[in-house]
């Protein structure tokens, strides 16, 4: 398996210095909400064409922001002329991506559960941008053929194997390319459409009937807030993989139990097969149906939900455009990071805790296979959090956060009750 270290931290310092900026990827957050709320004010509804430029726009506003935080050392400020354009390397490279592209098309036409409601549009964007994106991935991969610090990428040496059936890509190397282009063609055929709702969502919601007097309208307008911020860059992460931003992907998960343990968490594993067959803990007694309505109580079990939810969405901004599942991308370990490994993972659960089963009103045979359920459901995410550990402990940067973590996570009084949750570097 590869596992390149040719990447450039933002700032120097410790080796575990983080690649991200939390307080940049905030303000392009804001920056982007702010389109929208003009786009709003103008009456601009076609939500395909608000995804795209909303996504422009934080993609420019993110190397605006690190440019003139981190100056020279941001990303989009080291690219220089390397070498002189070829059209014989260039042209192996658009055979590579071409042949990268058709494979994708082939597979979201085969498989059946593309053809699922909920991926038109999602096929509507690919539809209306696709040419202008293929348009613009060809003038990319010309200004990288004389910009890019490798001469002959992985893209060469595959359209240079497809042309010539010799000294291509090395069997490792391919399987790497595969599994990057098998994140992207998966999750964001999932968080395009998801981000589509949020953003109708946020052009059409009407802010004024947010009034104390209805305490459910605001519990779930800002449950809704967070997971717009957390789609955000959920969705615009698995769209902006360029390494001219420094944002590729350097390596995908190369293990079945990380795969399996990451994609059935999604539709159509999740809601399909597994939740509904195996998990489904919901049907006991729920946090709305247990206090009053806008009593004390209501209220601190609403902001504490809220405050988790927010939690896990600003794990989701630390990574800014360089989110992505499955994937390393480089190393962040500012905002909710600086506290735990994993804080998305940590406060979903303990939140989905607080939502489902507060009281346990349910009878006690059922409150204790409930518990046992959403239990399983924690053990899956447990999963994913060493087989990402797993992942990541191939880079020493990687390894060095992770080790000191283990004195500063606020969850470092657990380690010495179960051992087993102390970071360790695995063996070889």
């Amino acid at each position: 398996m590869i596992y390149p270290n040719n990447y450039k931290p933002l700032k120097s310092g410790s080796k575990y210095e983080s690649e991200t900026s939390f307080l940049v990827n905030i303000l392009a957050f804001l920056t982007g909400l702010t389109f929208l709320f003009l786009m709003r004010l103008n009456g601009f509804y076609n939500l395909t064409a608000l995804f795209v430029l909303m996504a422009g726009v934080v993609l420019i506003s993110t190397q605006v922001f690190e440019a003139l935080i981190f100056g020279k050392r941001a990303p989009i400020c080291q690219l220089h002329k390397h070498r002189n354009f070829s059209f014989p390397r260039f042209f192996y490279k658009i055979i590579g991506l071409t042949f990268c592209f058709l494979c994708i098309g082939a597979i979201y036409s085969v498989l059946p559960m593309f053809r699922n409601g909920m991926f038109v549009d999602y096929f509507v964007f690919l539809g209306l941008f696709g040419p202008a994106l293929l348009l613009l991935g060809v003038l990319y991969f010309a200004l990288m053929d004389c910009c890019g610090e490798v001469e002959k990428d992985e893209y060469y040496r595959l359209g240079y194997w497809l042309f010539h059936f010799k000294n291509g890509l090395k069997k490792d190397e391919a399987a790497n390319l595969a599994r990057s282009w098998l994140v992207k063609l998966f999750y964001l055929s999932l968080m395009q459409p998801a981000m589509i709702e949020k953003i109708n969502w946020f052009m059409h919601y009407s802010f004024g009937s947010l009034t104390l007097d209805n305490p459910k309208e605001i519990f779930w307008t800002l449950n809704a807030a967070c997971f717009f911020i957390d789609l955000t860059y959920a969705s615009f992460g698995y769209m902006l993989s360029f390494k001219i931003f420094n944002t590729q992907v350097r390596t995908a998960e190369p293990t079945l139990l990380g795969w399996m343990s990451a994609v059935m968490c999604y539709w159509p594993f999740w809601g399909v097969l597994f939740y509904s067959n195996f998990f489904d803990y919901h049907h006991a007694q729920r946090w709305m149906s247990v206090f009053e309505t806008g009593g004390f109580i209501w209220w601190i079990w609403c902001a504490s939900i809220i405050i988790l939810e927010l939690l896990y969405a600003m794990a989701t901004v630390c990574a800014g455009i360089r989110f992505s599942n499955l994937t390393y991308r480089g190393l962040w370990n500012t905002g909710p990071y600086k506290w735990t490994k994993h804080p998305a993972y940590v406060f979903k659960n303990i939140s989905w805790w607080l939502i489902a089963m507060p009281f346990m009103l349910s009878p006690t045979t059922k409150a204790i296979q409930c518990c046992i359920l959403l239990f399983g459901v924690n053990m899956i995410y447990y999963t994913r959090a060493k087989t990402e550990e797993r992942h990541l402990s191939h880079y020493p940067e990687y390894r060095e956060y992770a080790l000191a973590m283990n004195e500063k996570s606020i969850f470092k009084p657990l380690t010495k009750i179960f051992p087993f949750l102390k970071y360790r570097v695995p063996k070889e």
